[in-house]
């Protein structure tokens, strides 16, 4: 794994205190009570039955240990039901408090949530609803339908956290390729735009595709002169399987300041998700 990083990257990040980030993609993480957001879990058109109560508590304990044994300091969650199901997980990890808003997607009602052990900077949590991209093949304005976005402290440390989860690759085409490009060039407007108010720029999700592909590429800076983010996941690392082919989708970027840093997946029980959590830790 190439750790080398600009010498330059280096002038204040000695000064911050280390932390470990993580994504965790929940795969549809709804409870058991009727009736349930969105149109695909426990609707007759739906395609997914919903927890019985004994699975849905299971699903919470099974991923409160998983935090906890990474003993993460920021952890996004990814397709849940909504604020009660953070609420419900946060109950079972007294050191976190969650940050919600609810998401733009309308049909499935996937929403997300950061927990965290920091404190939260009050007025920053947002969807960033204004923020936008032109796709460029159908012309239109593009804005993520699930974002999160929020300004954390840590001691004297502050943290810009965003939480996304692009638009999948199912019935993919160059229609969707490029709205889920311009969804990450919005969010990299948000990232800019709010940078240099913080020491720390973490931005990580589901982004439904690879490290070498455009989406990447643009969340990451490369079409722009604003500093980058770097990703610091070697070639053998992913977090999804599919079609037998593992996949690296689930990402942790950070700022080029940090230069020390290590990053790994780590198993979900089959029964809770079917992505593997995404971990940074760095110093």
């Amino acid at each position: 794994m190439n750790r080398l990083l600009p010498i330059m990257a280096c002038v204040f990040s000695w000064q911050l205190n280390a932390a470990t980030i993580a994504t965790i993609n929940t795969e549809w993480l709804w409870d058991h009570v009727s009736p349930h957001e969105g149109r695909v879990v426990g609707t007759e058109d739906g395609n997914r039955p919903p927890p019985t109560e004994v699975e849905y508590r299971s699903e919470l304990k099974l991923i409160a240990k998983k935090i906890t044994d990474l003993d993460a300091d920021i952890v996004s969650l990814l397709e849940i039901e909504g604020e009660h199901i953070a609420k419900d997980l946060t109950s079972l990890l007294p050191e976190y408090q969650y940050v919600f808003k609810k998401s733009r997607d309308t049909f499935t009602s996937q929403d997300i949530a950061i927990l965290t052990k920091y404190r939260v900077m009050e007025g920053t949590v947002s969807t960033n609803p204004k923020t936008y991209a032109i796709s460029t093949e159908t012309k239109k304005q593009v804005r993520p339908s699930k974002v999160l976005a929020v300004g954390l402290m840590d001691g004297d440390d502050s943290y810009y956290v965003v939480a996304t989860h692009l638009i999948s690759k199912r019935h993919n085409s160059k229609k969707k390729d490029a709205k889920r490009v311009a969804q990450a060039e919005a969010i990299r407007k948000a990232v800019t735009k709010n940078q240099p108010k913080y020491d720390r720029v973490i931005v990580m999700g589901d982004m439904n595709d690879t490290p070498e592909s455009a989406t990447l590429a643009s969340l990451m800076g490369s079409n722009d002169s604003a500093p980058n983010l770097v990703q610091w996941a070697s070639a053998e690392d992913y977090s999804y399987v599919y079609r037998g082919k593992q996949q690296l989708i689930d990402h942790v970027l950070v700022d080029s300041g940090v230069t020390n840093a290590d990053f790994y997946n780590v198993d979900m029980p089959g029964e809770v998700s079917d992505h593997r959590i995404s971990v940074l830790s760095f110093d």
